[in-house]
């Protein structure tokens, strides 16, 4: 990813481990969520690929995530911002949140308070 997609985040960004689910591709699409933010999360899609089905970048698709120690499930409208292939062959997808309820975003806030601000 370039410098200047890093320059142009506006949140910090949190590592985080979880699965995440993508309804519009069928079979289920799901990866893998490597960091997160108020903004948006990057997601390792290895799951996405085998099934050939990779979205185009400006794509908006439903994503669902359960945030780790939290309750909270979270559904939200999200754009892809930028694909990223140079890792092993599958790519690295970065989602901007489009449409999420502010109860999800106090429950990423609140993950997001439980690590120093960088």
């Amino acid at each position: 990813m370039s410098a200047s997609m890093h320059e142009k985040r506006k949140n910090q960004r949190i590592p985080i481990a979880m699965t995440v689910q993508s309804v519009e591709i069928e079979p289920i699409g799901f990866g893998y969520a490597f960091n997160i933010s108020r903004q948006g999360l990057g997601v390792d899609a290895l799951a996405m690929v085998k099934e050939k089905k990779v979205p185009e970048k400006g794509a908006d698709l439903k994503l669902k995530f359960k945030i780790p120690k939290s309750e909270h499930y979270i559904s939200a409208l999200a754009t892809v911002v930028y694909i990223d292939f140079e890792d092993q062959g599958h790519p690295k997808i970065g989602f901007e949140f489009k449409d999420i309820s502010n109860e999800s975003l106090d429950a990423i806030e609140a993950y997001i308070k439980q690590f120093p601000r960088t």
